[in-house]
């Protein structure tokens, strides 16, 4: 294995010595450090490495004198070294400096001094996963392009293919006419009329075998699935519906027959739910025609596409995003039962495991519903028939990655089940199936991939044979919503500032996502407090209240968070005797499914008197947390 170089720069001898001993610490054998001197000598000393083949991961730079630092140097050594990582270490007093230099190169970290040694190792070694993981994907993505070039010109090959095998139909039916017209005109004898119909009939099956080779592709069969599958769902909301209605209205007549065997007379209570009755379902009955609306147009516009798609057309759908949480939670609902098949050895184990609650794709719901269908089944299908004996296991986990400057949203499928053969990994997304039985199974990998790509994603297969199946899915980050810019409100003239008397108040903020945590952190203090601190779960702020290091006048905690959630927390706040007033930060609270009232029920129980949305509207922010702090 090649040693990889890290650079470092310092303007003054004693950083540099420094920097030399903290660096030499961070890293190991496998990487060597270089010394670069700012200035022409410095890219001479950067260019001979690279003709020597040298690989520089990481670039780190320290300095005190920044209105001295040569800035064309950090120009060039940026375009130079472009697939470097840089790392600056920074002195809060030198922004200015430290805004000239992040002008000059696309940073990955700033480290504030004095740093400790644990921190610097953990950084490099993140840079380091980080630079791998890039250079990674940067292979993957060319290997990906070139497999789309190849599909165009397939797929120009087939159009060409497609245009002679039209013309050869009409080539058919005009030979079928003129021997129908042929057999007419002609006195011909029993036997040779029956030779003709024959022939006749042999060419209308060939006629009728090419059309249906014609009909037959992959985006009809795709729309009729989802089709099915919307009808599915819709006739479910509609069960679902008319239960409610059938609930609500045997518990009225039933609270309407014990009044009426009572001696009371409650005649305008008896009218009031003879009122209540008749709105929910009047209520219920308009939302129904609606859904059935809905439910028509797009049919109708299923309908229009698969026809236009047989005569020759090529139609693409566009899509709102759709939330990713909210169809796995649909799908793994609807085979709960086989998952949790109490038989021995057949119990799956379906982990979820996303790197963020509020995950949106570029998708028709139904499309990605049937996609998480296939895999779960083909997974599902594997398992039973191969069983582990410790544990049967899918999961699904999430993360961001960064390919040719395009983000992309990756979705991890895995199970433990057997996994796919090597030889067979290069044909599953060609139409190449393992099921033996007869019938139809849906949309099959070769659709999903073509799907997929369509919208501008990707999908491969990783695993291991003998060990499970991995499918890693690649799909164009989509953005839900744009930040809200607090200083906005600056800008604009609102002074959201608290009074000089609420300085001493203290706030902890509770929050797993380091930007979004500082960004909290940065609002409060510019609005005038500066006691302000943060911790990244829930464990974290339990451990700092409990040792009475931080005792806050005002929590405010998200909910979703690992070592330890936002409920779990504020559970032990209460047992442990504390009263603090609270404020919920959270974007899953406002999904509107099955569980919401019970979790804000839960909340309420706990003291939560207030819940906010994610993405945060700050002014809401500052009003409610001047209302708790009591200023």
């Amino acid at each position: 294995m090649n040693k990889q170089t890290i650079l470092y720069i310092a303007d003054e001898e004693h950083i540099k010595d420094k920097l030399l001993t903290d660096l030499s610490a961070a890293v190991d054998e496998n990487h060597t450090l270089k010394y670069l001197q700012c200035g022409e000598s410095g890219l001479k000393a950067c260019k001979k490495l690279l003709e020597n083949d040298a690989e520089i991961p990481i670039v780190t730079v320290d300095t005190l004198q920044f209105k001295k630092v040569n800035i064309e140097f950090f120009q060039q050594l940026s375009t130079l070294l472009h697939q470097s990582i840089f790392i600056l270490f920074a002195d809060q007093k030198n922004n200015q400096g430290i805004r000239q230099l992040t002008a000059q190169m696309k940073l990955y970290r700033i480290i504030k001094k004095p740093y400790r040694i644990d921190y610097l190792r953990l950084a490099i070694q993140e840079a380091l996963t980080s630079y791998r993981n890039q250079k990674e994907h940067n292979h993957h993505a060319r290997e990906l392009k070139a497999v789309k070039e190849k599909a165009l010109q397939e797929r120009k090959i087939i159009d060409r293919l497609s245009k002679i095998l039209n013309e050869k139909i009409d080539e058919l039916e005009d030979h079928q006419k003129e021997l129908e017209q042929i057999s007419k005109e002609l006195n011909v004898t029993t036997i040779e009329k029956i030779l003709i119909e024959q022939e006749a009939a042999r060419m209308s099956k060939t006629l009728s075998d090419l059309k249906n080779n014609l009909k037959n592709n992959l985006f009809v069969r795709s729309v009729l699935h989802s089709i099915v599958n919307m009808l599915q769902i819709q006739f479910s909301i509609d069960r679902r519906e008319n239960a409610i209605i059938k609930q609500l209205s045997k518990k009225i007549e039933l609270l309407l027959t014990e009044m009426n065997n009572s001696n009371f007379n409650k005649l305008l209570i008896k009218k009031q739910l003879h009122d209540t009755q008749q709105l929910i379902t009047s209520k219920l009955d308009q939302q129904r025609k609606k859904n059935e609306l809905n439910l028509h147009k797009t049919l109708f516009g299923y309908v229009k596409a698969v026809q236009r798609t047989l005569m020759g057309e090529i139609v693409y759908f566009t899509s709102k995003p759709c939330y990713l949480l909210g169809a796995l939670k649909k799908v793994k609902e609807k085979y709960k039962e086989i998952l949790e098949n109490d038989t021995a050895r057949s119990k799956i184990n379906f982990i979820i495991r996303l790197h963020n609650s509020d995950i949106y794709l570029k998708i028709l719901d139904f499309s990605l519903i049937n996609i998480i269908e296939n895999l779960l089944t083909n997974s599902i299908r594997k398992i039973i028939e191969n069983p582990n004996k410790n544990e049967n296991w899918i999961k699904v986990t999430s993360y961001e990655e960064v390919i040719d400057t395009q983000e992309y949203t990756i979705i991890k499928w895995m199970d433990n089940g057997p996994g796919i053969e090597e030889q067979r990994k290069k044909t599953i997304f060609q139409g190449d199936s393992d099921k033996l039985e007869e019938g139809d199974h849906g949309i099959g990998l070769s659709d999903i991939k073509i799907t997929i790509e369509s919208l501008g994603g990707f999908i491969r297969e990783e695993g291991v044979f003998g060990k499970g199946a991995v499918f890693v899915i690649g799909f164009p980050k989509v953005y839900e919503y744009e930040e809200i810019d607090y200083d906005e409100d600056f800008d604009n003239g609102v002074k959201l500032m608290f009074p000089a008397g609420a300085a001493a108040k203290k706030i902890l903020i509770v929050e797993d996502d380091k930007v979004i945590l500082d960004s909290y952190i940065e609002f409060f203090n510019k609005c005038g407090l500066k006691r302000v601190t943060g911790a990244l779960d829930g464990k974290e702020a339990l451990n700092l209240i409990l040792a009475k290091q931080y005792i806050p006048d005002l929590l405010i905690t998200d909910i979703e968070m690992k070592n330890m959630n936002g409920y779990t927390l504020l559970e032990q706040l209460k047992t442990q005797g504390f009263s603090i007033s609270t404020i919920v930060i959270s974007g899953i609270l406002f999904n509107k499914n099955d569980s919401t009232h019970s979790d804000l029920d839960k909340l309420e129980k706990l003291g939560v008197k207030e819940v906010i949305e994610k993405p945060t509207n700050y002014k809401l922010l500052f009003e409610l947390s001047k209302k708790h702090l009591h200023i």
